[in-house]
C-alpha cells in the first residue's frame, strides 16, 4: 500500500501538553480501508486526549464531542463492510460516551448563547443577571458530575480503548468502496430528514435533519480526495447548512 504519509496511528499522547496531530481526511494514494481505520482510530486518540482534561476549560468537552461525531461519521461510511453487529456496538459505545457529556455542554453552551445574545447591552444585561447566576449555578453542578468522584472520565476513557482495540480489528473486501453505499445512504437519510423535517415542523424533526448533515458534511471532508467536483464548496455549504438549522 502507498500513501502520502505514515498512515499507522501514532500512541495517544495522553500525558502531553499539545493534542494529539490527526489527519482527517483519506491521503491521496492511501488505501481506503486503512485510511479510514487510521482516521478513527485518529479520533479516538484525540477524543481520549480531551476527555481527560474536561476539568481544564469547556473548550475540551466540546472537542471531545465533535470527535465523537466524527468517529460516528466515518462508522456510517464503513458500515456495510465490517457488518451491522460491529457498527452497531461501535456506534452505540461512542453515542453513549457522548451522551455521558451532553449535560455539562449543554450547560455550558446556554451561558455562551445568552452572553452572545447580551453582546455589551448594559440594559439587557442587568435583567438576566439572575438567569445567568441560575445557569452557572447548573453549569457548576453538571461541572462537578462529570470530572468529581464519580469516576466517569475513567469509564469514558476505558471505554474509548475497548472502541480501539475492535478498530484495529476491522477488515475490508478488496471491493471496498466508501464513496458508494456508506456515501448514499447518509445523504438519503439527509434528504428524508429534510422532507420530514419541513412535512412535520417540529424541533425534533429539524435537529434529526442537522445530525444527518453533519454527518455528510464529515463524510465529504474525509473522501476529499476521492470525489470529483468542488469539495470545499461542498463542505462550506453543508457546514452552513448544519448551521442554520442548529
Amino acid at each position: 500500500m502507498t500513501t502520502d504519509s505514515d498512515s499507522s496511528p501514532s500512541p495517544d499522547p495522553v500525558d502531553s501538553g499539545q493534542p494529539p496531530v490527526v489527519r482527517f481526511a483519506l491521503g491521496v494514494d492511501e488505501d481506503a480501508g486503512d485510511g479510514l481505520r487510521r482516521i478513527v482510530i485518529e479520533q479516538i486518540g484525540l477524543a481520549s486526549w480531551h476527555v481527560q482534561r474536561v476539568g481544564d476549560g469547556p473548550g475540551h468537552v466540546h472537542e471531545f464531542r465533535k470527535s465523537t461525531k466524527r468517529i460516528r461519521a466515518v462508522l456510517r461510511l464503513v458500515r456495510a463492510a465490517i457488518g451491522p453487529e460491529m457498527y452497531r456496538q461501535a456506534n452505540t459505545a461512542v453515542r453513549d460516551m457522548a451522551r455521558e457529556l451532553s449535560g455539562l455542554r449543554t450547560a455550558i453552551v446556554r451561558i455562551e448563547t445568552l452572553e452572545d445574545l447580551i453582546d455589551g447591552d448594559t440594559l439587557l444585561q442587568g435583567s438576566v443577571d439572575d438567569l445567568l447566576e441560575r445557569l452557572a449555578t447548573d453549569a457548576t453542578r453538571s461541572h462537578d458530575l462529570v470530572v468529581g468522584d464519580t469516576g466517569l472520565i475513567d469509564v469514558v476513557a476505558d471505554r474509548l480503548v475497548v472502541v480501539r482495540g475492535a478498530v484495529e480489528q476491522w477488515s475490508f473486501p478488496d471491493d471496498f468502496d466508501p464513496t458508494s453505499m456508506g456515501l448514499q445512504r447518509t445523504y438519503g437519510r439527509g434528504r428524508r430528514g429534510m422532507a420530514r423535517a419541513y412535512g412535520e415542523g417540529t424541533v425534533e424533526s429539524f435537529h434529526r435533519w442537522r445530525k444527518e448533515v453533519k454527518y455528510l458534511r464529515h463524510q465529504i471532508e474525509v473522501l476529499r480526495w476521492a470525489l470529483s467536483g468542488p469539495e470545499p464548496t461542498l463542505v462550506a455549504t453543508l457546514e452552513e447548512l448544519g448551521d442554520g438549522l442548529g
